[in-house]
């Protein structure tokens, strides 16, 4: 289940405990960088912070490694793998062709914090950044950008986070479904009608990570969006915005909504490893795989 739930970026956010924060590299070529290429690089990278480079136990060998870096009471993480990268639907547009090209990745993670985390991340990315890098992809914020000149520079000067949204035509990280889909809208009939199990679920402290999902409206646009539920009454639901919008402006990731039960159109909450109800969730993953 793990494994289903990281493929939709949102649920994978919503469904994980807090984990690093990363920046992701997608590249064509297959990494094949030797220990000693990226032990230099890191310590460019972070001259002042004295690192201490070492190989995962268990990684395995050649590329396909994972490295830990200790520095200033802190760890980071850094992945080289030889497979496309599963924790994003692939995306449409611009992003999506860019998306479309890489073969493999490559990852620098917060293990543990220390300092200015964020700088250091940017830092090592733009050392170990091959020139065939075709997208840098958040997988914390669900956000994207392009491997501009600028992002180089921001990454070198460790301001790198802000420049997704300057650079990055996040627009089209989103999966579309035309508006009369009738497997959505059936599913979205299941989950109405199950809709008291979820009620019960959350009065009862019944698994954790409740949440709905709903339309929200700005002009012409619809955005459907997955929102933590912290109280239910008769008629509504109220939360925080979970979701990152990306084509409406009058709410932000984390806002407090309020919503009518009579809009929502999905709901799911982990018990345990088991994610119950996300009735949406299945018909997306069966008709990306169809």
């Amino acid at each position: 289940m793990r494994g289903l739930l990281a493929r939709i970026p949102v649920i994978g956010r919503l469904f994980r405990p807090p984990g690093p924060v990363s920046l992701v590299m997608l590249v064509v070529e297959k990494p094949a960088p030797s220990d000693a290429e990226l032990f230099a690089a890191i310590k460019r990278a972070l001259p002042l912070e004295n690192p201490e480079v070492q190989r995962l136990p268990n990684s395995p060998g050649g590329p396909n490694a994972a490295f830990m870096v200790v520095c200033a009471g802190g760890a980071l993480g850094i992945i080289c793998a030889h497979d496309r990268y599963a924790d994003a639907v692939p995306p449409v547009g611009p992003i999506g062709e860019a998306f479309a090209e890489h073969q493999a990745w490559i990852s620098v993670d917060v293990v543990r914090d220390f300092g200015d985390a964020m700088s250091a991340v940017g830092q090592i990315a733009a050392e170990l950044m091959p020139d065939d890098c075709v997208l840098l992809y958040q997988p914390h914020r669900h956000r994207a950008s392009f491997p501009t000149p600028v992002m180089l520079e921001a990454l070198r000067q460790g301001a790198w986070e802000s420049q997704f949204d300057k650079t990055g035509k996040t627009a089209g990280m989103l999966a579309t479904r035309p508006a009369d889909d009738a497997e959505l809208a059936a599913a979205t009939a299941e989950a109405m009608a199950r809709f008291p199990e979820f009620v019960r679920a959350f009065e009862q402290r019944d698994g954790w990570g409740h949440a709905v999902k709903t339309p929200f409206t700005e002009r012409d646009e619809v955005e459907h969006m997955w929102v933590i539920v912290t109280s239910i009454t008769e008629t509504h639901v109220a939360g925080t915005l979970e979701s990152e919008p990306q084509l409406i402006h009058g709410v932000r990731h984390g806002d407090e909504v309020t919503v009518a039960i009579d809009d929502i159109e999905d709901w799911l909450f982990m018990r345990g490893e088991e994610m119950v109800g996300g009735f949406s969730m299945a018909v997306l993953l069966r008709q990306e795989d169809a």
